[in-house]
């Protein structure tokens, strides 16, 4: 049947060949659209509110390169984190030691 909600749930793309060509693109009123340059490394969202008055808001694209991660450990770290694994299986065996030699007492 009809809807209540017209409103589109999806965003459209469109293509222009520049910057200049992104104040000419329409939109409907409640309508977004994401505006791509093909020759220039811009994009800009279009919308419109209620009663069809448009804002545009651009950007402009930076290329960039991520930061590495290292996911390997050093030898260092990993002597470090042995350590104190080997620390805390001493002390669960004291503790485990302890609680035995309690256990095992005779009642008085």
């Amino acid at each position: 049947m009809f809807p209540y909600n017209n409103s589109q749930d999806y965003l459209r793309l469109v293509q222009v060949d520049g910057s200049a060509q992104i104040s000419q693109v329409s939109v409907n009123p409640m309508e977004r659209i994401l505006v791509v340059c093909r020759n220039e490394p811009v994009f800009a969202f279009v919308s419109a509110n209620g009663f069809g008055q448009p804002q545009t808001q651009y950007y402009k694209m930076q290329p960039f390169t991520p930061a590495q991660q290292n996911e390997n450990v050093s030898r260092s770290e990993f002597s470090a984190m042995q350590e104190q694994l080997n620390q805390l299986i001493q002390l669960v065996t004291q503790k485990g030691e302890t609680k035995e030699a309690v256990k095992n007492e005779p009642a008085v």
